[in-house]
């Protein structure tokens, strides 16, 4: 499978950089925005959010945490969105004794208990038309949320009042949105969700609607819950990252994300602190064609072994690190991509700008922590030229030493 590019780093000094816990002052967050990876920003606690404004929207592919110190058994979460798309869910209780309303054809008929022991309300229509339970949120303009209860029917015949829907307005009675949810099972408890777009900030009320027949039928509604959906959310995955891989967590989302922040989450209960040299972001150059067979991958040694002239005693030395190198060569389409993102690659970094090279997008996390590599891919005094082999194809060789 083809590999990819990501050159066009959308962190860029303009951004602005936040943590939720405390940072030394000899090692800032904006030391993320250093060049040199090894310039690391140090988060105070063994679990710790970062947070990036770009300061306006940005269409972002993949996300790369460079030469952190964190372990194989440490969690990442990636997060694209709104600021507020970030929050926490809210619960809301459906309790009209706590805080909920019912409607005029409403009665409260009592509780029942649910499947974890607890007791939850369970309402009642007094007429044949609809009844509903009101609960007041308060959303944010342009996020996307789920609203979820949880249902119950408890008394009843026959199919009819099987549905729960909700509706939410503003003060004035304008409708935002009819929201149809799922089915009630005529047995057992259920979440009924629904997402829906919020488009202008406010108070506003839901609506848990209850269609029921001349029959009646008491339903049991409680745990009103609020979550706001980011963009793009990679969930709670394990870092898959280590010494043998710099550190470096590569985070590729599967189809592209805009937003203007960023939130990562990180967790690593075996370290008192968390270290993140850099961390960039940006849209991916998927070239049609994979690598060209006779790819070497390695590492460039700069440990030293130096040797008496008199007695031939060897003196070993370590180096900090060897980091890795790759020289492979890359078939590029003639037409589109060598007069598009290649030429933009080589325009926009030259010699002096780093670039991340993932060689396979098909590898799992922790080979691709691996073998993708942040450096320079022009070198400095040298042609940066691609060769032109066919009518529509061209080839380029690049030769990548990994930045520490």
């Amino acid at each position: 499978m083809p590999g990819a590019f990501l050159y066009d780093n959308r962190i860029t000094a303009e951004a602005g950089l936040s943590a939720s816990v405390p940072v030394p002052a000899a090692m800032p967050v904006e030391n993320l925005l250093d060049p040199q990876p090894r310039r690391r920003a140090r988060l105070l606690a063994s679990a710790a959010s970062l947070t990036v404004d770009l300061r306006a929207s940005a269409a972002v592919d993949c996300l790369a945490l460079l030469s952190t110190n964190l372990t194989p058994a440490a969690t990442v979460r990636w997060r694209v969105g709104a600021l507020e798309s970030f929050a926490e869910p809210t619960s809301y209780s459906l309790d009209n004794t706590e805080g909920a309303t019912i409607g005029p054809n409403t009665m409260r008929v009592g509780s029942a208990t649910a499947a974890d022991g607890s007791s939850v309300p369970v309402y009642r229509n007094s007429a044949t038309s609809q009844s509903y339970v009101q609960r007041n949120v308060t959303l944010a303009a342009n996020v996307r949320y789920r609203w979820t209860v949880r249902a119950m029917r408890v008394a009843g015949s026959g199919t009819t009042g099987q549905i729960i829907s909700a509706v939410y307005h503003d003060g004035t009675g304008t409708t935002r949105a009819n929201l149809s949810m799922s089915a009630l099972p005529l047995t057992g408890e259920a979440d009924l969700s629904v997402e829906f777009l919020n488009r202008v900030a406010g108070t506003y009320a839901m609506y848990m609607f209850t269609f029921v027949g001349p029959e009646g039928g008491d339903v049991a509604l409680w745990n009103g819950r609020l979550t706001p959906i980011a963009e793009y959310d990679s969930g709670t995955i394990l870092a898959e990252t280590g010494p043998d891989a710099g550190g470096n967590v590569i985070l590729v989302s599967p189809a592209s994300a805009s937003g203007q922040y960023f939130r990562m989450d990180l967790s690593d209960g075996s370290l008192p602190y968390i270290d993140v040299g850099r961390v960039v972001a940006g849209p991916l150059w998927r070239p049609r064609w994979a690598m060209e067979y006779g790819v070497r991958e390695g590492r460039l040694i700069l440990d030293r072994r130096d040797r008496n002239p008199f007695t031939g005693a060897e003196f070993p030395t370590r180096a900090v690190a060897n980091p890795r190198t790759v020289t492979f060569t890359l078939p590029i389409a003639a037409n589109s991509e060598l007069h598009s993102a290649h030429r933009e690659l080589v325009e926009k970094l030259g010699a002096a700008g780093d670039a991340l090279w993932i060689p396979e997008l098909s590898l799992s996390l922790s080979e691709r922590n691996r073998r993708s590599i942040w450096g320079a891919v022009n070198a400095a005094g040298e042609e940066a030229v691609s060769e032109h082999v066919a009518y529509s194809l061209a080839r380029r060789q690049f030769r990548m030493v990994e930045r520490l």
